[in-house]
């Protein structure tokens, strides 16, 4: 997909779960952390390393406390060749 949209599309899909019905909301919200954590490591995976910090700064904040260890090591990997061996 088109790396500047990655964030509009997040945007997006976080506006519809904040905007649902109280009875799905919470079960919905699961979705945030793995496709936050699959979003950004496409974009590193395909060289778009400006768009990658960038979706990373702005949602990394979005996420439970309980992965703030798991955000560290991602924030780590910032190039393709550091994903190889992370397979």
């Amino acid at each position: 997909g088109d790396p500047t949209m990655y964030e509009e599309y997040y945007s997006g899909l976080k506006h519809f779960i904040e905007c649902s019905l109280d009875c799905h909301r919470a079960e919905l919200s699961q979705l945030f952390y793995p496709l936050f954590v699959h979003m950004y490591l496409e974009l590193v995976y395909n060289q778009h390393e400006n768009e990658a910090k960038s979706f990373f700064e702005k949602f990394h904040g979005d996420q439970e406390c309980y992965y703030q260890d798991d955000l560290r090591v991602l924030s780590s990997l910032t190039k393709k060749e550091h994903m190889k061996g992370n397979e």
